[in-house]
C-alpha cells in the first residue's frame, strides 16, 4: 500500500512537471515608453499576448504611450502569457462643467480643482456682490453649466468687484 502511495506521489509529480512546462519561460521584454502598434511584433516574437486594461493621461508623457506594464520588463513568465499594459490616454479626460454662479470665488476654485481642472484665473467685473462668481468663460467663449470640458482647460472665472457701474 505504501510503495503504491508512494508511485502515485511520483508519477503525479512527474505528470505535473511536463504539463505546467516547470523551469521554462521566456523574459518579458521592458515596453514602457513605446506606443501599442510599435510592441505588438515584439510581444509576438517572445510568444507573448498583451491586453490594455487602463488608462490615464499624464500632460508630460507622449500619447498612446505604456506607461506601466505588469509584470515588469526583465520577469520571466511561462510561453502564451498576457502583459497587461496601462497607457497613455490620446486625449485628456473630459469632464461636465460644475454650476459656479452665485457661490464664492474660493468655493468655485476648490469645486473646479477638485474636478481636477487646475487653478482658474480671476477676472474681476462690474456686480455689486464682491467675490461672487457671476459666470465663467474659456478665452472669449462663455462656458454653459454642464458642457464638456478637457480636465486640462484653463477657466477664467467672472467674479464681481463690489461695485456697480452707472
Amino acid at each position: 500500500m505504501f510503495a503504491a502511495f508512494i508511485g502515485i506521489i511520483i508519477a503525479v509529480n512527474i505528470w505535473l512537471m511536463y504539463y505546467t512546462h516547470h523551469g521554462e519561460g521566456v523574459r518579458v521584454p521592458e515596453i514602457k515608453g513605446l506606443k501599442v502598434s510599435e510592441i505588438s511584433q515584439i510581444l509576438q516574437r517572445q510568444g507573448l499576448n498583451y491586453e490594455v486594461i487602463d488608462s490615464h493621461y499624464v500632460t508630460t508623457a507622449r500619447p498612446g504611450v505604456i506607461l506601466e506594464q505588469i509584470p515588469r520588463g526583465g520577469t520571466s513568465v511561462k510561453h502564451s502569457r498576457t502583459v497587461f499594459l496601462v497607457i497613455n490616454s490620446l486625449e485628456p479626460q473630459k469632464m461636465a462643467m460644475p454650476d459656479l454662479s452665485d457661490i464664492s470665488v474660493r468655493q468655485a476654485q476648490s469645486l473646479l480643482e477638485a474636478y481636477g481642472f487646475p487653478t482658474p484665473q480671476i477676472e474681476y467685473v462690474s456686480s455689486p456682490y464682491k467675490d461672487l462668481v457671476v459666470g465663467a468663460r474659456v478665452g472669449s467663449r462663455k462656458i454653459e453649466t454642464g458642457e464638456k470640458l478637457p480636465v486640462t482647460t484653463l477657466i477664467t472665472l467672472q467674479v464681481g468687484s463690489g461695485y456697480d457701474e452707472p
